[in-house]
């Protein structure tokens, strides 16, 4: 059984790049649906320079005074328009378009031709947008970057780690950087804004020159509010919590806005790293699990996490039982489970909990075939 509410099914990350392969991730930052927070798959970037169109004349213009230094510039695009080249307009208007349609046959064209990116996968994916921001979208371009990649080979002295080609392009008036894609001298970074029913999410497009137009590189889909609080006020909300001496709550707070704060590896920006050490110098994510092991000592705990519930935050909770159960055994362990982390004080806190069940020969990093139930402590008798 899942909660209802399509926060609890949010998209921490979806990437769509090269050969398909499982991002597996820490318990509940990002894995599978079943842990309430989804990268969904990761396909290495197109790696490969010989099939590139460079647009060279455009990268000149752009970077005109710093052709050989690896740098980030932002673009206006009031409008979804950039005025800096009509095609690379007219590639953003009909992406845009396509995902707030949410139309698969029109996105599909626009990946690049070696990524192979099939119908059901996009399919999939405007299926879980349409389930944390509901059917009706609004699409705009909120950040726009070029890029400027020169081959090493030209000046390896101006590189920004001094011999290759940096993977990460700092883009500093944004306070983040931004990843590169190897092999494309200009290529551009967009962040899209998603605004939904409740929620905003934010898009990050990789948009590279290849036989003769632009395509997508890279595909991330990242949920920028939960509970319709930002990362901002998840931060604000954990300092208060961590002021009450409640460190548990305090830990899950500050760790669903370092999820917010997730680009994928695509965007990286710095304000995450300084809130992990925060939520760190609090409770790290061991001590975390250590603690829900603690307090459910009766049970044999796989992992432990913080997770996007209905309304706020909660716990997931994965545990391993010797053999089958029936659906009635599974909600009666669930409940008490639920019931007795809810006597704990920081769960006045937090919402609920995501309780699943896995059998000895299951992986303990992911959910059993048994699933599990989520139980909102406000439903609880005691």
């Amino acid at each position: 059984m899942w909660p209802k509410n399509r926060s609890s099914l949010s998209i921490t990350a979806i990437l769509l790049c090269l050969a398909v392969a499982t991002q597996a991730w820490a318990e509940g930052a990002a894995k599978t649906v079943a842990t309430g927070n989804t990268p969904g798959l990761k396909i290495e970037p197109i790696t490969d320079p010989k099939v590139n169109s460079p647009r060279e004349d455009l990268r000149l213009k752009l970077f005109k005074d710093s052709p050989k230094t690896f740098g980030c510039k932002a673009i206006p695009a009031p409008k979804n328009r950039t005025g800096v080249d009509s095609s690379l307009d007219q590639f953003l208007a009909e992406v845009t378009d396509a995902i707030k349609n949410r139309s698969e046959l029109k996105l599909q064209p626009h990946f690049h031709p070696r990524l192979n990116i099939g119908i059901p996968a996009l399919s999939e994916t405007f299926a879980k947008l349409a389930n944390t921001y509901g059917p009706k979208q609004d699409v705009t371009v909120f950040r726009l970057w070029a890029l400027n990649v020169p081959d090493p080979d030209l000046n390896a002295s101006s590189t920004l780690s001094g011999d290759k080609t940096p993977s990460e392009i700092p883009c500093t008036a944004d306070d983040l950087s931004v990843h590169a894609m190897y092999g494309y001298p200009l290529q551009f970074g967009v962040w899209l804004q998603i605004l939904g029913e409740k929620e905003v999410g934010r898009i990050y497009l990789s948009i590279v020159p290849t036989q003769g137009r632009w395509n997508l590189g890279a595909f991330h889909a990242q949920q920028w509010t939960h509970a319709e609080k930002d990362p901002e006020q998840w931060l604000l909300n954990a300092q208060r919590i961590e002021s009450l001496k409640l460190p548990e709550a305090a830990f899950v707070a500050y760790d669903i806005a370092s999820k917010l704060l997730d680009g994928g590896n695509l965007v990286i920006m710095n304000q995450r790293a300084e809130v992990l050490k925060r939520r760190d110098a609090i409770m790290t994510p061991e001590q975390f699990q250590d603690k829900i092991r603690k307090t459910l000592s009766e049970y044999k705990v796989l992992a432990s996490n913080s997770l996007f519930v209905v309304g706020g935050g909660g716990v997931l909770v994965r545990i391993e039982v010797p053999s089958e159960i029936s659906v009635e055994q599974l909600k009666n362990t669930c409940a008490a489970i639920s019931s007795k982390l809810k006597r704990e004080s920081w769960s006045q806190e937090l919402n609920g909990v995501r309780c699943n069940v896995n059998l000895p020969k299951e992986n303990p990093k992911v959910d059993g075939a048994i699933g599990g139930v989520y139980l909102a402590f406000r439903d609880l008798k005691n």
